[in-house]
């Protein structure tokens, strides 16, 4: 049974049950993994808010509901290797450290590297290869098992699709033409065989471009 904490009690149940978010896995792991422990200090007493937080410089971290409803539907298991694009503060990388074998996370900033590497140290995760690197100027990847690239991209590079196992998944965000590059799909890629994969668009937010990407106008998790 999950702790009693009005915060995320009230985060929970007005903002992430609402949005279709009813796995009790991840309901009862926002209690242990405290969001208020991963967003800037000056924005602590909205951590558990419906809004998009600020990070740095133009770059944001999306609303509880959201990256609740990405852990949901890339449904971490305890055996896979999972690849994050965008580590951000690291609150997402924690919630997926706790349900998945292993997380390799990239982060393009550096002094949200540093900040995501005191933040997990607060939890002694050890299952988590935090990087300071751009994760689009990877070469080559291991196959991962599930992928998360946060942020909105013009178009998916194509490695990603080849890094993914068969039957793997990943998410990631495609941003909407002619909207001032605000919104974006939130797409689910499935990979059928080794030559074929299917999507599906999963729901359409507010987001603006990944650093790396043609646009300087980052969103980071």
């Amino acid at each position: 049974m999950s702790p009693v904490y009005p915060p995320i009690e009230n985060m929970i149940e007005q903002q992430i049950r609402p949005w279709g978010v009813l796995d009790q896995s991840i309901l009862d792991l926002l209690y242990l993994i405290r969001r208020e422990d991963f967003v800037p200090k000056k924005y602590k007493s909205l951590a558990y808010s419906d809004v998009c937080l600020p990070l740095y410089q133009t770059q944001k971290m999306l609303e509880p509901k959201v990256q609740a409803f990405i852990i949901q539907e890339i449904q971490p298991k305890d055996y896979e290797n999972i690849l994050l694009i965008g580590a951000g503060l690291g609150f997402i990388v924690a919630l997926l450290s706790c349900l998945s074998r292993s997380v390799t996370a990239y982060e393009i900033n550096r002094d949200l590297y540093q900040q995501a590497q005191k933040n997990l140290q607060k939890y002694s995760i050890k299952n988590v290869e935090l990087i300071n690197a751009d994760g689009f100027a990877i070469k080559e990847l291991k196959p991962f098992n599930k992928i998360i690239i946060c942020g909105s991209i013009s178009k998916l590079p194509q490695i990603f699709i080849e890094g993914l196992k068969v039957s793997g998944n990943l998410i990631y965000f495609e941003r909407l033409i002619g909207h001032n590059n605000v919104m974006a799909e939130m797409k689910s890629l499935y990979k059928v065989s080794s030559e074929s994969h299917k999507e599906e668009v999963l729901l359409q937010i507010e987001s603006s471009s990944l650093l790396n990407d043609e646009i300087n106008d980052p969103f980071i998790f």
